[in-house]
């Protein structure tokens, strides 16, 4: 399409491989003594074709058509430049001689043209070791399954072009893949976006040409908001024919967010039976690609309305711009409906009304293309307002995430894996003192999706967590170890009492989606696990199951 025809280039210090038979000198009358093979320097006679598979046999007489398969069977092994057959007589009797002229050795393999990122790789696929006589035959396999093994890494340009032997016996393999001459984003989008959302990307110009590379760069595009599509990786020609152009073609969307909900509270004694939300989401306020996320909390009651609390997120997936450090801070003052974690076993268990107040700051740093790591420092003051007889506390914690994720679209994931494991530590962490609620917190969830033919995709999720606080610490809420039951965890069970609670999760989870038509799918699910407070269980009687089918559309804003 772009690059010249590659072809496989064997010149053997100028001379041609032959074979032949030389009709004239074939002794046809007398029966054949012995076989032998001349002109063998560095092979052995192990390495050639055993006796017994010549179409010539001892004690028969010659046969013009089966000395020529024979001679034909000796240079198809690939390692003569001539083989010539003759007889010799010996009173009686005749011997058979195949006369071979052996490929010359190699010295030393020299990597010619672009081949530095792959040298090491193919020179641990040679099939033969210096010193060896040079094969035909193996140096074409090698070709093949060497750009077939690159190939199937998406480096789709990868050719041996040329493989030649030199005077000096160097053999001499020169090698294209072709490098990216530019990358660029086309559409209705502001001038802006193009160099924050390039510099996501793992391809880069100068760097060789990867298919996968660049369809994972397709899918970090997508993840960045900015659009609402993104097409799959076009290629066009660079000025140098070697070198490609890769262009996505992009759709703006509006990034500005805002969305709002209700929700009417039947229960008894609610002196808010009406409370709201409104929630925005606002690029590229401060500096450009930052975020800035606000929710308010209303209620309203027989008498008046009310703000009942807010939140306010700053973040910048570049530190100023300048470094690839995900930055973020935050803020909030929430009213919250809770249970107490000792209450999990009472059906009738009490809820209060609780107000966190807090904030954090968070970094991430992408360590390698799909693993980063994330610290946070967390401080927080929860206060029950509905009953005067339980303690508020202060959580004060630091923790550390490891995230891993060969995830394209995390919101409707069809191949791939996550791997997140959190652990989080408050209070008397033994070298300092943080003040407030001393505990530890451990959390690792995993998942695995993979497609089923063109339409169906099956995905399993497992979760385990455990939240230990020191044994003089206060009372705790649910929100501070595990919920299980809703939606989000254990389908078939209210997200409210009775949910399952406690210090410690175990939760399976298995779906089978099928698409429908766009954007929507049905859904068969399996769910399975608990939360608990001691011992990990030895058996799973008290777990929970929940299965069922269902439907899931997907919006701009999330499914």
């Amino acid at each position: 399409m772009i690059f010249k025809p590659f072809s496989i280039f064997l010149a053997i210090i100028g001379t041609s491989a032959t074979l032949s038979i030389y009709g004239s000198d074939l002794n046809r009358q007398l029966p054949i003594e012995d076989i032998r093979i001349e002109g063998l320097t560095a092979l052995t006679r192990n390495m050639l074709p055993a006796l017994p598979s010549f179409n010539s046999k001892l004690g028969q007489k010659v046969v013009e058509s089966s000395v020529y398969y024979d001679v034909n069977m000796l240079y198809l092994t690939g390692h003569f430049k001539s083989v010539k057959a003759v007889t010799r007589p010996t009173g009686a009797r005749t011997l058979l001689v195949f006369e071979v002229e052996e490929n010359p050795t190699i010295n030393s393999v020299v990597f010619q043209g672009e081949s530095n990122e792959f040298a090491l790789q193919i020179r641990e696929r040679l099939p033969f070791r210096i010193g060896n006589v040079m094969n035909i035959n193996a140096l074409k396999t090698f070709k093949s399954e060497t750009e077939t093994f690159y190939r199937n890494r998406g480096y789709d340009l990868f050719q041996i072009t040329e493989i030649s032997m030199t005077p000096s016996r160097d053999l001499d393999i020169t090698i294209t893949a072709g490098r990216l001459n530019d990358i660029s984003l086309k559409g209705d989008i502001p001038p802006f976006l193009i160099p924050l959302s390039v510099r996501e990307m793992r391809s880069k110009p100068g760097t060789f040409f990867n298919s996968r590379r660049l369809r994972e760069d397709r899918d970090r595009l997508l993840r960045l908001s900015y659009f609402s599509d993104v097409s799959p990786p076009r290629l066009e020609p660079a000025p140098d024919k070697q070198q490609v152009n890769v262009v996505f073609d992009v759709t703006s969307r509006r990034i500005n967010t805002v969305d709002a909900g209700l929700e009417y509270l039947e229960r008894s004694g609610s002196e808010e039976p009406l409370t709201g939300f409104v929630r925005t989401e606002l690029h590229h306020q401060l500096i450009p690609s930052d975020i800035l996320a606000v929710k308010l909390q209303a209620f309203w009651d027989v008498d008046r309305p009310g703000l009942q609390g807010y939140s306010f997120k700053y973040a910048q997936p570049w530190l100023l711009n300048a470094f690839p450090l995900y930055a973020s801070v935050g803020t909030w003052s929430e009213r919250r409906t809770e249970f107490l974690t000792q209450d999990r076993n009472n059906t009738n268990r009490e809820s209060f009304t609780n107000l966190r107040v807090g904030s954090d700051i968070q970094f991430s740093y992408p360590i390698l293309d799909t693993l980063s790591v994330s610290i946070r420092g967390l401080r927080e003051s929860v206060m029950p307002q509905s009953s005067t007889a339980i303690k508020g506390y202060d959580i004060r914690s630091f923790g550390i995430q490891l995230n891993h994720t060969t995830v394209g679209n995390p919101t409707n994931p069809r191949n791939g894996v996550i791997w997140t494991t959190t652990y989080e530590m408050g209070g008397n962490l033994g070298w300092v003192n943080l003040g407030g609620l001393t505990f530890k917190r451990a959390h690792s969830v995993f998942a695995a999706f993979t497609e089923i033919g063109d339409f169906g995709v099956l995905g399993a999720r497992t979760s385990i967590g455990a939240f230990s606080p020191d044994a003089s610490s206060a009372g705790t809420f649910e929100n501070e170890g595990f919920d299980v039951g809703g939606p989000n965890t254990l389908r078939g069970y209210k997200e409210t009492n009775p949910a399952y609670i406690g210090n410690k999760e175990i939760l399976l989870n298995f779906e089978y989606r099928q698409d429908l038509i766009s954007n929507l799918q049905g859904v068969i699910f399996l769910d399975y696990g608990y939360a608990f407070t001691g011992e990990w269980p030895t058996d799973t009687r008290n777990f929970k199951s929940g299965y069922g089918v269902g439907l899931r559309f997907y919006t701009p804003v999330g499914p």
